[in-house]
């Protein structure tokens, strides 16, 4: 199990209350209430094929995977082109230790992940890139893919752009990106998303509304004390739009 997928002690936090007896009854109003746990072929189908689901829009439940061993992804350094991205208008510079986490959390994916994960300096030229940006979509954090529909419920992927919104607090400055921490956490969990990984249940901020573990978890291990990219439990934020 990785860093970013460990327990924490948040986890039983939301619900603690002091005293032995409280707490017990704390820990059984949880189980009383979670979601029945799920088998590994049921946990592996929901991260790869619970993409968003959007008021208006049918449930995409195809999973979604890259062609090929190698992804090259950058990290821009300068804006792209407006003419391709509405998010280059508000393209915002990282520091240098913000690319230094960028880097590190590709490395952690590239050390768990058959596809190797290559970084390059290509403006143009690569699979994945990851950017700030103060002008994103509905002001959410996000990855943003291009896809190739394909015809046995397994679609291919061709590119994808990860855009971080720079105002948020959580990811605004050196202090924030750090093992732990939900800047930190936020990079490993969209990456994880342009790598084909959907959230563990059909939920998204972007629909609208708050998403919680008791209202939103389709089975019992989607907490962030299993993986990073479930969006209840753990201290996570209820309302990133990822």
């Amino acid at each position: 199990m990785c860093i970013l997928c460990s327990d924490e002690p948040g986890f039983v936090s939301r619900q603690w209350m002091s005293g032995p007896s409280a707490e017990s009854a704390s820990l059984a109003a949880v189980a009383a209430s979670a979601p029945p746990p799920g088998d590994l072929a049921r946990v592996i189908d929901q991260l790869i094929t619970s993409w968003t689901v959007r008021p208006g829009q049918p449930p995409e439940d195809d999973a979604r995977t890259w062609a090929g061993t190698q992804l090259t992804y950058a990290i821009p350094s300068t804006s792209p082109p407006s003419s391709v991205f509405t998010e280059s208008t508000g393209y915002r510079t990282m520091t240098t230790l913000m690319v230094d986490r960028v880097r590190e959390a590709f490395e952690l994916w590239d050390d768990l992940i058959a596809i190797e994960l290559v970084e390059t300096t290509s403006a143009t030229n690569h699979d994945i890139s990851f950017a700030y940006s103060s002008v994103t979509q509905g002001g959410g954090t996000y990855a943003s893919p291009t896809v190739t529909q394909g015809n046995n419920g397994i679609d291919t992927i061709t590119k994808q752009r990860i855009w971080i919104n720079s105002s948020w607090t959580t990811h605004d400055t050196d202090a924030d990106p750090f093992y732990g921490a939900f800047g930190g956490q936020t990079y490993v969990h969209e990456i994880g998303h342009t790598l084909g990984l959907s959230h563990p249940g059909k939920y998204d901020a972007g629909a609208g509304g708050p998403i919680t573990y008791d209202g939103n978890a389709e089975y019992a291990q989607d907490t962030r004390k299993y993986t990073v990219m479930s969006y209840p439990d753990g201290g996570y934020h209820p309302v990133v739009s990822a």
